[in-house]
Parts: C-alpha cells; structure tokens; sequence
C-alpha cells in the first residue's frame, strides 16, 4: 500500500515537508498571531478530507467560522465529506478527545489538527491552576498524539502559540518560542516555525526539526489569502 502523504496546497511548505504531511508524523507548527498556524491546519485537514480519508480538526481557541471554512475548501463538497470538527470547552475535554485518538484512528481517521494544543492550557494556568500538573498533562497528551499517530499510520498537526524568549533581542525569530517548547518539540517530527516578513499577506516558514532543517533551503516564502496559504511567487 503506498504511504499517504497529505499536500498542503502550497509547493513552498510541500517541499520543506517533503512533499507534504505524511502519515505517522507529527508536524508542530509556531508562530506569532496572524502567521498562518490555523490556515495551515485547515488546509491539511480539508485536503485529506478530499482525497476520501477521514480528517478530525480540533479547535481549541473556538474562533473556526464556517466562512473560513468555505472559503478555503473551495465550496467542494468533497473537502468537507469526510471532515470532523470538534470544540473542547475546557483543558479536560482536549484530553478526553486526545485519548480517544487511537480509537478513531482504528475506525479510519487518518489525519487530525489540534489548533491550539495550548490554547485551553494557558487558560488552566492563568486560574491559577497547578503548574506542574499542567505541565504533566500537556506532555501526557503530546505523548499519546505521538504514540497513535507513529503506532496507527495517523498524521498529526499541533498548533502552539508563542511567548517571548528571556535572551531574544527582538519579536522575530529569535525571540519567541512554542509555549511548553521543550515538550511539544521533543514529541514532533518536524517543527515548522511561521514568521512575519514586514511585507503585507507575505509570511516565511522555517523547518526547525527534521529532515533538512540545517540546509540553506530550510527557509520558504509564502502568501495567506482569502482562499488560503498559496506560493509567494
């Protein structure tokens, strides 16, 4: 059987994926606001959905609009067939969908997008909310989505929120980082870092992890548009 890989739609992030998203990976994918994190997500979850494989897009922010959606999909009926989208209310019913993964994926999922895996944490930990334990927990649940997507074939987006970086001198690039860095980035396959370039719609992504990540070419441009992320040029 030959191995899924899902496009993104844009040939720039296609070619630092290496084709794509392929499945039994985890892609961890960063960025300040407005950079393209949810797009880019989306895309791969409507883009499986239209090659007839199950797709689950988990919007933990709550901010996905149906027009969004229509928009980037074109209006086919086919990009939405297969698409499931859920919306946890708090950090607790993220980690019940998270540990049901393994069984969608042995009824056929073959793609899901958390947006954003810390989105619903942060808010534990602005309530005051134990550090530790959540910090625990958002690994435990790193874990599994790695555990079911390199054991089930399952590709695999998380999306992060950044914070400042004590020794960055600026906002980009050094200076931030996926909020709960070290965990979300030991379990990723490939980490995708979006950036601002100061020009208006134009973004750049850079691989950060995987294969290529210290090649010059580990650098794309790109555009996000109304109908989605397209190549820059």
């Amino acid at each position: 059987m030959r191995e899924l890989v899902i496009p993104t739609s844009c040939t720039a992030i296609d070619e630092l994926l290496g084709g794509g998203l392929r499945e039994g990976t985890v892609l961890l994918v960063y960025g300040a606001a407005e950079t393209g994190k949810t797009t880019l997500a989306l895309q791969l979850a409507l883009n499986c959905s239209s090659m007839g494989h199950k797709a689950l897009f988990v919007d933990c922010e709550g901010t996905l609009r149906a027009e969004r959606i229509r928009a980037i999909s074109g209006g086919e009926p086919a990009a939405l067939e297969n698409l499931t989208i859920a919306r946890p209310r708090d950090f607790m019913e993220q980690s019940n969908i998270i540990d049901s993964l393994e069984q969608f994926a042995m009824a056929g999922l073959a793609l899901v997008a958390i947006d954003t895996i810390t989105g619903l944490y942060r808010l534990e930990v602005a309530r005051g909310v134990d550090a530790f334990k959540l910090n625990r927990e958002l690994g435990r649940q790193a874990a599994v989505v790695a555990e079911v997507a390199h054991d089930y074939g399952l590709a695999a987006i998380l999306t992060s929120q950044v914070r400042a970086r004590l020794e960055g001198a600026g906002p980009e690039p050094e200076g931030v980082e996926p909020v709960a860095n070290r965990i979300l980035k030991y379990w990723a396959d490939l980490v995708l870092h979006l950036k601002p370039t100061g020009r208006p719609g134009l973004r750049m992504a850079t691989l950060e992890k995987g294969p290529g990540a210290s090649s010059p070419m580990a650098t794309k441009f790109f555009r996000i548009t109304e109908g989605g992320i397209v190549d820059a040029f």
